[in-house]
């Protein structure tokens, strides 16, 4: 371990193993993406790559060093990107794959954080071996422009350190837009569902009026054919009635007529037209 670090290799290694094993444990249960997947090895990579150059720095010249932490934080800025892009492809997946998913994307986080803070720190402390070489002068400068410089050197770290805050809420934005139009896509598919579930209740519905149409038509028929049979009933019964009223005892008083022009005795004319009478009136 160099004596300007502040986190010793040994910690970041056991996370990085810690990380590993819960990847592919969790590869075991939960089938991923290949998208997912290519990510999460070019981050491993990098992952691998930084802690080799950390062990580069630790041995290397100050020029050299220089080179190699500024080397370490571009490979940091790509694992950045690369967990993000993990980050958001795991949130297109089912709830279930994103919730085992979550403690191994947790583990990554803190270790590519970890790392990141040891660039920060490597970074100053190469830039204050530069400004300050060993035996504690400067080329003849006074103690007044040294402090200046050392008071510049932590301010372009200050202002390093919130450039890198905004870059993580915008990046925290970003994620948060992505979360939002997943939202926004579940939610059209839902729309889309219920419209087609209401175009089929509407021909459903215009179905059921037709066979009701019909079947009041059907009933107005019934109903007419009900009073038409009532009328025709009802002239049968009038007719009946006419007959047995008063259309007997008419034919009765002629039978009589004819049978006394014959001469009191009834005829056969006279006898047959009585029984054709009394026949009309039984009926």
């Amino acid at each position: 371990q160099a004596p300007f670090l502040g986190l010793s290799l040994p910690l970041l290694a056991r996370v990085s193993h810690v990380s590993c094993a819960l990847s592919v444990i969790l590869g075991m249960a939960v089938t991923v993406s290949e998208l997912y997947a290519e990510y999460e090895s070019d981050f491993k990579r990098l992952q691998d790559e930084i802690d080799g150059v950390f062990l580069e720095v630790e041995t290397a010249p100050p020029e050299r060093a220089a080179k190699k932490v500024a080397e370490a934080g571009r490979k940091a800025v790509e694992a950045d990107q690369a967990l993000r892009q993990m980050d958001m492809e795991a949130k297109t997946m089912h709830t279930h794959q994103k919730a085992a998913l979550e403690p191994s994307l947790r583990l990554y986080r803190a270790g590519l954080a970890d790392r990141r803070k040891r660039v920060a720190q490597l970074k100053e402390a190469v830039e204050r071996k530069a400004l300050i070489p060993e035996g504690g002068t400067i080329l003849g400068k006074s103690t007044q422009e040294r402090e200046r410089m050392l008071q510049a050197n932590d301010r372009m770290s200050s202002a390093t350190a919130q450039l890198q805050q905004a870059r993580q809420q915008s990046l925290e934005a970003e994620a948060i837009a992505a979360d939002v139009a997943s939202d926004l896509r579940q939610q059209r598919e839902t729309i889309s569902r219920a419209r087609a579930n209401v175009g089929e209740i509407g021909s459903n519905y215009g179905m059921a009026k037709r066979i009701i149409e019909m079947m009041q038509q059907r009933q107005d028929w019934n109903r007419i054919a009900v009073r038409v049979i009532a009328c025709f009933m009802f002239v049968v019964l009038a007719v009946a009635a006419y007959f047995m009223l008063g259309g007997g005892s008419g034919g009765g008083a002629a039978a009589a007529a004819s049978d006394v022009q014959v001469g009191g005795a009834p005829s056969g004319g006279g006898r047959l037209l009585r029984g054709h009478m009394q026949s009309s009136w039984h009926i």
